[in-house]
């Protein structure tokens, strides 16, 4: 019969992936987990499998987050404009600013796993097909708002947001976060008054 688990296993990932998040893949190993969670190895790996399978769970469950977080709402936005704006600047900020952790962490590991791990690539690219879809209905309230200049292609400019979105991670200096700030705000004119 089964020992009863003596921890929360919904905490324990929750922690875990803290710890992933401040050290990436990577340089995340399953004894640092498992001092942060304050359990032991073994109950780890019985309950999550191994590092890669106790990754994928937080992964997944950090895209669960990044589809409810109020940073980017386009239905509810005062400004869809400022909304898409602000996305980028909270993730340039230092820490990840205001945006969620899960976007930060979904960044790196686009980064960081993608290109070799098939499970991992499917997770990523739903969530940013998710974010870029987003944006894209971000754009298109803006527009039927009057905030953005009409002439702007939706699809378009969200597809190329979220390309500048990522490549912007690869080089984390304040020149390149200061010009990635000025082509969101060129790819989404506002709209010029009549007269």
């Amino acid at each position: 019969m089964p020992r009863p688990k003596t921890f929360d296993p919904d905490q324990a990932l929750t922690k875990a992936m803290d710890v992933f998040r401040a050290h990436g893949y990577g340089a995340t190993h399953m004894k640092r987990i498992a001092e942060h969670v304050g359990v032991s190895r073994s109950s780890l790996y019985a309950t999550f499998g191994d590092k890669r399978a106790l990754f994928l769970s937080g992964l997944r469950e950090d895209a669960r987050t990044c589809r409810t977080s109020p940073i980017l709402d386009p239905e509810t936005a005062a400004s869809p404009r400022q909304a898409i704006i602000d996305l980028f600047e909270s993730t340039f900020a230092e820490g990840g600013g205001a945006a969620p952790p899960a976007i930060i962490l979904l960044i790196r590991t686009a980064l960081e796993l993608v290109p070799d791990d098939p499970d991992v690539s499917a997770v990523v690219q739903d969530e940013l097909a998710f974010l870029e879809d987003t944006i894209r209905r971000g754009i298109e309230r803006g527009i039927a708002r009057g905030e953005i200049d009409r002439n702007v292609d939706a699809a378009r400019a969200a597809s190329t947001l979220v390309s500048l979105f990522l490549g912007t991670h690869l080089v984390r200096r304040e020149p390149v976060r200061h010009a990635a700030t000025l082509q969101v705000a060129a790819l989404l004119p506002q709209t010029r008054p009549v007269g």
